[in-house]
């Protein structure tokens, strides 16, 4: 019954690293405001939390519980931040942001009750197995492949595209879900404890998996960050997610076997549950991707009444033929004829 402390920490998890990315998405609205002081306070706040509070219950939850049993709860986060965020950042709830929360729930359930629930008893040896395993260089490869071609998208694409901003949250979320090296460390600490302290750490084994734990702990936190700074958090939290779930399924699934000894029946609801899961995110993440495109396209045709000067910056007119704006030109420096252009 170990697994259900794993599946209450991992819950608790998503709530703190919620407070984080809406700590980080409040320090660039207040820095549209002008208040650099407090934005920056926030921002220092929510990297902090996201960093430490976050990463701690993580590694209590991976010690007791298998790693694609966590991997969908995870997606709780979504809708922590579905609630909170059109309370405190003022985004609105629409109906297909509804319709997603209840498929990412219904899909979080499925996958919670058929997922793996018996840990197994891990030794030095088997552990040292998994990594050494040819699936783990392939799994990196694809893995660091798929983040290299992310990154050439970022550098193509400019503040505000939609594409960034999911090239953002795919980057992020494929590094945050690489959970295997967390779950591996722990279990190597269990065995220190369990057995001796020399059959663990006098081995190479943990070193690599420390690094690895660190290094996709912060990483993700430099392209969230950059994410939620430049779109909305019910955007960018979306596609995070659904990135890191399915990153951490895969990944626990590949490198450390956890499916292979469930039922067959169990394995396609587990999976059935994770794509449930994925399609309430599409349906979120495709409502967004619209919402922002139609926010830049009103962006682009607004503009407001002007006078005198301010007509003249935007170009007299701007509606006007051009011999029209050189006549209307001509005429307003004429001395007996004074008027004003309303735009």
């Amino acid at each position: 019954m170990f697994y259900l402390l794993g599946i209450f920490l991992a819950i608790v998890s998503t709530i703190t690293d919620l407070i984080g990315k809406q700590l980080v998405r409040y320090s660039a609205l207040l820095e549209q405001r002008g208040a650099f002081a407090r934005a920056r306070s926030s921002l220092i706040a929510g990297i902090v939390v996201s960093a430490v509070a976050g990463p701690l219950l993580d590694l209590g939850a991976y010690a007791v519980a298998p790693a694609s049993l966590l991997a969908p709860f995870a997606s709780m986060d979504v809708i922590w931040n579905a609630g909170l965020a059109p309370w405190l950042l003022n985004e609105k709830l629409t109906r297909p942001r509804c319709m997603a929360i209840v498929l990412v729930f219904i899909g979080t359930l499925i996958a919670g009750i058929c997922g793996p629930r018996d840990d197994r008893l891990y030794t030095y040896e088997s552990a040292e197995e998994l990594v050494v395993s040819m699936r783990t260089p392939i799994y990196l490869a694809v893995l660091f492949g798929g983040i290299a071609f992310s990154t050439m998208v970022l550098s193509r694409r400019p503040t505000g595209d939609p594409m960034r901003g999911i090239a953002l949250g795919l980057l992020a979320g494929s590094l945050s879900g690489n959970m295997f090296c967390v779950k591996l460390l722990m279990e190597l600490v269990q065995i220190s404890y369990r057995d001796s302290w020399e059959s663990v750490w006098t081995n190479w084994l943990p070193y690599p998996l420390l690094l690895g734990a660190v290094f996709f702990a912060v990483s993700n936190l430099v392209f969230l960050t950059k994410g939620l700074r430049e779109y909305q958090a019910l955007f960018m939290v979306t596609v995070f997610e659904g990135a890191g779930m399915v990153t951490n399924a895969i990944s626990a699934s590949v490198i450390l076997l956890e499916c292979d000894n469930m039922e067959w029946w169990r394995v396609f609801l587990y999976a059935f549950g994770l794509c449930t899961i994925c399609f309430g995110m599409l349906v979120l993440c495709k409502n967004e991707f619209k919402a922002l495109e139609e926010e830049n396209l009103q962006d682009d045709i607004s503009f407001s009444p002007r006078e005198g000067e301010d007509a003249k910056d935007l170009g007299l007119g701007a509606g006007l033929e051009e011999g029209n704006l050189e006549e209307q030109s001509v005429t307003e420096n004429s001395p007996k004829s004074k008027f004003s252009l309303s735009l």
